[in-house]
């Protein structure tokens, strides 16, 4: 906890983090209404809904999500990350009102698809607003607020699920976009965004407050505005220069996180959790199981953040994939011998799916539950941000569609066990991926982290700019 041994320059940063981080619980509770809301619809006999009509309502709000990554870019840069989290909060409860009164299937589906659009949108901006307004001493906890957020929206979204219909539920869900509109009023815009805009003034007055009152922040400010003004030397980007490597080195690793964290087989984990939990001869009904493995996440993503500026983030990241590859090798193993050997071998591993399931609940809270949002905000050039935001955004809702379409036809092709290998497989290459690609930015400002991109990923290069300190940014996190 040294990092908080001065609270006065510590607090100021963490009330910011949490207003954007409801963003975050925004999303998970969004992703996680199909689950208890799907079955209440086909009971809705005024709808008359079909299968179709259900797959439309549950698909079509990861699509809308897509579509929100992708401009999100614009508005981070036209409205500031903070402004842009702040706009989407009325929409947001629009969406839900939408859906919640909703008297035909066309107004569902129109709600499902905005409320989709705008977690797309906001859940990078307050990603990128948060790697902004943080020392790089704690940006790390403040950044794994994401995935805490994340796993309670979608916690909240089960236990509540449990008790309420489909329209209770979505008129519940405006209590937390509601929240988020409310807490970012007393928040300041994100330094970073000020100084683009040329307005230094209001940059180092938001600098001040997020720094305390009586720190002194001049030399970050220098360093910031010097960044700044090398950013702006360096081009717009067009079809003819995306090959520079400011551009697309992040670019590259952000988005290779975003689908490891799809193919990770989170979400074939969790659509086949009851599954799972009834071929161990379980009781418990849909809704307890949900709520007990939503737990299990929660827990493990609040020891996260106390383990995430300590190992940081590439070891994390290493040890998450491959215990996620591991539990899916044994996943996968169990249903292999279900489908080939009699019962007395299946009885006697009964436990073998139940473990594996925790246990690929814990390593994925650990690692890429959290991670590879917050390192969305920290690796990503200030120059580019909104667009590679946007971008890498983008893929992330992109690759959970094509998980979502392709995980049956999987199965029907290959097996269950088939799956489960498959995505033990991915994890593997993630390993991999992430050892000799993905550097590690503890400990380093922003400023700093770009520098990474300027030359080719080596350990000899990483290792030297790891070790060269920005004399003023160190002077100042060392009085934190």
């Amino acid at each position: 906890m040294s990092q908080f041994k001065n609270a006065e320059k510590v607090l100021p940063q963490v009330y910011p983090a949490l207003a954007v981080g409801l963003a975050m619980f925004c999303l998970g509770f969004d992703q996680a209404w199909s689950s208890p809301a799907i079955p209440s619809l086909k009971k809705e006999l005024k709808f008359n809904l079909s299968e179709t009509d259900l797959d439309i309502i549950m698909s079509i709000n990861p699509a809308g999500s897509f579509l929100g990554a992708l401009c999100v870019g614009m508005l981070i840069n036209s409205l500031g990350r903070r402004g842009t989290v702040m706009a989407l909060s009325p929409l947001y409860i629009g969406s839900y009102l939408l859906t919640g009164f909703a008297v035909n299937r066309i107004m569902i589906i129109t709600g499902r698809f905005i409320c989709g659009f705008l977690a797309g949108a906001a859940s990078p901006a307050s990603q990128i607003y948060v790697s902004e307004i943080s020392s790089p001493c704690i940006r790390g906890r403040l950044g794994s607020l994401a995935g805490i957020f994340l796993t309670v929206g979608i916690l909240v979204a089960y236990g509540f699920g449990a008790f309420l219909n489909w329209n209770q539920l979505s008129l519940f869900g405006i209590t937390f976009p509601a929240l988020l509109g409310l807490s970012t009023l007393f928040i300041p815009e994100s330094p970073s965004w000020y100084i683009i805009k040329q307005k230094d003034s209001l940059a180092l007055k938001s600098l001040q407050r997020l720094r305390g009152r009586n720190t002194d922040v001049s030399g970050e400010f220098k360093i910031k505005k010097e960044s700044s003004e090398r950013i702006k030397k360096m081009p717009e980007i067009t079809l003819r220069n995306a090959s520079d490597p400011k551009f697309w080195k992040p670019l590259a690793l952000s988005s290779m996180l975003m689908i490891a964290q799809q193919f990770s087989g989170n979400l074939a984990v969790v659509f086949n959790t009851v599954s799972i939990f009834e071929s161990t001869g379980s009781t418990l009904s849909p809704s307890v199981s949900s709520v007990i493995t939503g737990s299990i996440m929660v827990i493990f993503t609040i020891g996260m953040t106390f383990l995430i500026d300590k190992a940081g983030r590439k070891a994390l990241l290493l040890f998450s994939s491959a215990g996620m590859g591991l539990s899916h090798s044994l996943l996968g193993s169990y249903f292999y011998i279900q489908a080939n050997y009699p019962q007395e071998v299946i009885n006697s591993i009964s436990w073998l799916p139940l473990v594996s399931l925790i246990t690929f609940f814990i390593f994925y809270a650990l690692g890429y539950n959290g991670i590879p949002f917050m390192m969305l905000g920290e690796l990503l050039p200030l120059r580019y941000r909104g667009i590679c935001s946007s971008l890498s955004g983008a893929v992330n809702r992109l690759f959970a569609v094509i998980v979502v379409i392709t995980f049956p036809l999987m199965q029907d092709t290959f097996g269950k066990y088939g799956c489960y290998w498959f995505y033990s497989a991915c994890c593997c290459l993630s390993t991999f991926s992430v050892f000799y690609f993905v550097p590690e930015t503890k400990g380093k400002s922003l400023e700093e982290i770009e520098t990474l991109f300027e030359t080719s990923f080596t350990s000899e290069l990483i290792d030297g700019i790891q070790n060269k300190a920005f004399s003023d940014s160190s002077d100042l996190d060392s009085k934190l």
